[in-house]
C-alpha cells in the first residue's frame, strides 16, 4: 500500500483474481488472450506467459458446434453476457465439463473491446449428478419390479380365491342339504354336519377377505353412499 492506505492496483487485483479459485481469462476483441490467472493455468494446462497472446480457441479448446459458438459470440457483440456449460479440451488432450460465464467489455461507443471469461471445472458435480441419476434409475426399476410382483400376487390371490369358492360352495350346499334331509340325520350326524358348516362358513369368510384385500391392492374397490343408522354404528 502507499502512504494513503490504498493498495497497489495491479498487484491487488491480480491477487484478488487468483484468490477466487476460478479460471479468469480476458481477451481482446479479436479473441487473443490478454490475461490468464493462476487457476486458469491449473485448469487448462497452459502457463500464463505462454497463453497470453494466443487465441482463446487454442488455449481453451471448446467442444461445441459452430452454431453454438456463433450464438455465444453474437450475444457478446450485442453487449450481452452468456453463461452455460460445454466440454473443454486441456492442453494435454483431456476433456472436462466446464461452467463458463462470459462478459463482454464495452467501450463508451458501445463497441466490444474484449471479453472476460470466468470458468469452473464441474467434473465432480457432473459425476455426482450421474451417480444420483443412476441411483434414481435403480430405485425406479426396483419400484416397477415390486409393483409388478405385487400386481401378480394380487391377481394370483384373486384367481385362487375365486377357484376356492366354487368347490367350497358345493361343500356348503351339500352340507345344508344333508341338514334338512328326510329322514333327518341322527344326532351324531347333525354334529358332524354342524362342524362341516361351521368350518365351511369360516373358510368362506377368509376367502372373501382375501378377495377384498386383492381388490384394495389392485385399486378395484368401489365406494357407494349408503344411509346408515348412527346409533347402530
Amino acid at each position: 500500500m502507499d502512504h494513503t492506505g490504498a493498495p497497489h492496483q495491479p498487484r491487488f487485483y491480480e491477487t484478488l483474481l487468483d484468490a477466487i479459485g476460478q479460471a479468469v481469462i480476458a481477451t481482446d476483441a479479436a479473441g487473443m488472450v490478454t490475461y490468464f490467472n493462476h487457476a486458469a493455468e491449473l485448469m487448462y494446462g497452459w502457463p500464463s506467459k505462454e497463453a497470453i497472446g494466443r487465441s482463446i480457441m487454442e488455449v481453451t479448446v471448446p467442444v461445441m458446434s459452430l452454431e453454438q459458438a456463433n450464438e455465444i459470440m453474437g450475444q457478446m457483440q450485442n453487449g450481452l453476457g452468456w453463461r452455460g456449460e460445454f466440454l473443454v479440451r486441456r492442453r494435454n488432450g483431456t476433456v472436462f465439463p466446464a461452467d463458463v460465464h462470459n462478459t463482454p467489455i464495452i467501450d463508451q461507443r458501445g463497441a466490444m473491446t474484449g471479453i472476460i471469461g470466468v470458468s469452473s471445472d464441474i467434473s465432480q458435480r457432473k459425476a455426482l449428478e450421474q451417480t444420483v441419476q443412476d441411483k434414481s434409475d435403480e430405485l425406479n426399476t426396483a419400484k416397477l419390479a415390486a409393483d409388478a410382483a405385487n400386481l401378480a400376487k394380487s391377481d394370483f390371490l384373486s384367481s385362487m380365491s375365486h377357484e376356492l369358492r366354487t368347490p367350497l360352495n358345493a361343500v356348503l350346499g351339500f352340507a345344508q342339504l344333508l341338514e334338512v334331509a328326510r329322514p333327518p340325520p341322527t344326532a351324531q350326524q347333525q354334529l358332524s354336519i354342524g362342524q362341516i358348516l361351521k368350518a365351511g362358513w369360516h373358510l368362506l369368510d377368509m376367502v372373501n377377505e382375501i378377495l377384498d384385500l386383492s381388490m384394495i391392492e389392485s385399486r378395484g374397490v368401489t365406494l357407494s353412499k349408503e344411509v346408515l343408522s348412527l346409533a347402530t354404528v
